[in-house]
């Protein structure tokens, strides 16, 4: 073999290297952007307009201005597979940085809890300790064996009565708790005494639909402890 067909072999070999190479590169999130925009992308979401993604000259996360047909938005994070940096809408993201929508096909639950100098409430995964407070804000629950726990404050003592009801006495006040969701698929269990020291009880969240959005309802009975 010459020296002609060893330079010729030696060429295709380094431009299939580069080839390799700008695969690898191209799957990356790696993205080269102006040094003062943040890029938001969809993520498989897209705008009315078709288009994939924005960009904004501020430091302060954006809204989400993409939707996905049976998914909600979630957070953004700086991986498209969820693995970076996650930064939250009104947080601060320094500028040059990619935010690609992270969507959730779980359902939500939240509430706007008038009692929680009573009470709070959270959303947990049964047979695990992480929970998740509720008051004011949606949470997504996980898709099997979701419960919601309430869980009353200042050492009060909690009990469910003959009519599975929930009843809070601080010692000056009784509290009937009757909590039940607004969207149909999604239903509430019995109350069951989680924890007496705690002061706490928790519902089996039933769920037939996906990717719904569901508030708690409250009745809330006040009477006298005396």
């Amino acid at each position: 073999m010459d020296n002609k067909a060893i330079i010729v072999i030696a060429a295709v070999a380094v431009v299939a290297v580069a080839a390799i190479a700008a695969v690898f590169m191209m799957s990356d999130d790696s993205e080269d952007v102006p040094s003062d925009i943040v890029r938001y992308k969809g993520n498989g979401g897209s705008m009315e307009s078709g288009a994939k993604y924005y960009d904004y000259k501020s430091t302060e996360v954006a809204d989400c201005l993409f939707t996905k047909d049976s998914y909600h938005f979630v957070t953004w994070n700086t991986k498209s597979d969820g693995s970076g940096q996650e930064y939250k809408v009104g947080s601060t993201v320094p500028l040059k940085t990619v935010l690609y929508a992270q969507w959730s096909d779980l359902n939500a639950i939240g509430s706007v809890n008038m009692y929680a100098n009573v009470f709070n409430l959270f959303v947990a995964e049964k047979g695990t300790k992480d929970v998740t407070n509720i008051d004011g804000i949606y949470t997504d629950i996980a898709s099997k064996d979701a419960i919601l726990v309430l869980k009353a404050k200042n050492g009060s003592q909690i009990s469910i009565d003959d009519s599975n009801r929930v009843v809070i006495n601080d010692g000056n006040k009784k509290y009937t708790v009757i909590l039940s969701l607004s969207v149909q698929g999604l239903s509430l269990g019995n109350p069951t005494i989680l924890d007496l020291s705690s002061s706490s009880v928790y519902y089996d969240i039933d769920q037939s639909v996906k990717n719904q959005r569901a508030n708690v309802n409250m009745q809330i009975l006040e009477s006298s402890s005396y």
